[in-house]
């Protein structure tokens, strides 16, 4: 396993800096798209877990999978060394850590480390004497990352909070799908109330023939943002909602994708690697196992077989093409699945582009490393 994570570790410095001696610095910010905030925008009410953030917060312990040993992890504290140890067991957990010398539960590691001035002198020592050029590499970009990167000296080694939150809109996952031709779910993009209004009349059709539609932030993730429509009464009941606001607010925008409700039987995680010349290499694709809509881990190898296998890796490399004229050098993790009928069909879900860790589905674990774009 360590001879796998070194070859990895140098082609991932290679992708994303053009150098193998580097040392790339790991900030596992989960849940950074929170931060990627849309002013202006209209949004249905959504239920908050605030119990939750506490175990999220602390999941950037996951990076000790996926650092080389000559990389380092941003910690909101010191890590338990009983996972540290089970994680050596298993050829992990041999990159240095450095920890944020107070840590508030409830804030996320970028933002506890901002708060920590002993902890970003730490880093900004670091950018200054690094026998190596240091990079940061985060699991997405916003501002607070930018920040911390002005803030250390130590450059992002991913691309700008810009393009990540431009590339993690559902809404422009479907535009490109559609201009490259690839097959995706029935429905369409709404970015104003006139729009969701005009496409639910397209889409309703679907409810008479006992179907259900789903309305979809498009910045949502996780779950996040979706309301599940199985009548037109639903339908009206949040376009009354969102009525309201925008009479209060007085903004008609919006940022939702409607689209069919698509029975799976499960979805396919896989990743590719751009290099900073264009190259693309398709690293393999795993199963994800959910229960009720929650995540249990990954089947692997998948059961795809040879044909689908090469159907998965061929049509990434369309929009990877699109990537790289966008200046994105980064692993990518693609969602598609199975359809009861489109057995292998390869349908997109979102371009998320974030980074994944080999622990999650999703660098998503939204792992797999992954330097998200979905």
């Amino acid at each position: 396993m360590t001879t796998v994570m070194t070859e990895f570790s140098s082609k991932l410095k290679w992708a994303l800096t053009g150098q193998h001696d580097v040392t790339l610095v790991y900030l596992n910010n989960f849940e950074v798209e929170e931060h990627w905030s849309e002013p202006g925008i209209l949004k249905l009410p959504s239920l908050s877990i605030g119990s939750a953030a506490d175990v999220v917060n602390r999941m950037e312990e996951l990076g000790v999978f996926l650092a080389g040993e000559n990389d380092i992890i941003l910690l909101k504290s010191p890590p338990d060394q009983g996972f540290i140890a089970d994680a050596q067991a298993l050829g992990f957990g041999r990159s240095r850590c450095i920890a944020a010398e107070h840590n508030d539960p409830a804030m996320n590691i970028t933002t506890t480390l901002l708060h920590c001035p002993r902890t970003i002198d730490k880093l900004r020592e670091l950018s200054q004497v690094a026998e190596s050029p240091a990079y940061l590499v985060p699991f997405g970009t916003s501002d607070q990352e930018e920040e911390l990167s002005r803030r250390t000296g130590i450059p992002l080694a991913v691309p700008s909070s810009d393009i990540f939150r431009k590339v993690n809109d559902k809404g422009y996952s479907r535009r490109l799908n559609m201009e490259l031709g690839i097959r995706q779910i029935p429905g369409v993009e709404c970015t104003t109330l006139d729009e969701l209004a005009s496409g639910f009349d397209r889409l309703k059709s679907v409810l008479a023939q006992g179907g259900r539609l789903v309305l979809k932030d498009s910045m949502g993730v996780s779950g996040k943002g979706i309301t599940v429509i199985a009548d037109e009464a639903r339908f009206y009941k949040c376009m009354n909602m969102l009525e309201k606001q925008a009479t209060k607010k007085g903004i008609r925008m919006i940022n939702y994708v409607l689209e069919q409700w698509i029975d799976k039987i499960c979805d396919l995680n896989y990743q590719i690697l751009i290099d900073r010349s264009g190259g693309v290499e398709f690293l393999g694709v795993k199963e994800s196992l959910v229960e009720q809509g929650v995540h249990q881990g990954h089947l692997m190898p998948s059961r795809l077989n040879e044909v689908q296998l090469g159907s998965f890796a061929m049509r990434p490399c369309e929009l990877e093409r699109r990537c790289i004229e966008m200046d994105i050098m980064v692993l990518r993790e693609w969602m598609p699945f199975w359809t009861k009928k489109v057995r292998y069909g390869l349908i997109l879900r979102s371009m998320q582009g974030l980074i994944c860790l080999p622990i999650r589905p999703t660098f998503n674990i939204n792992g797999c490393l992954k330097v998200n774009l979905d």
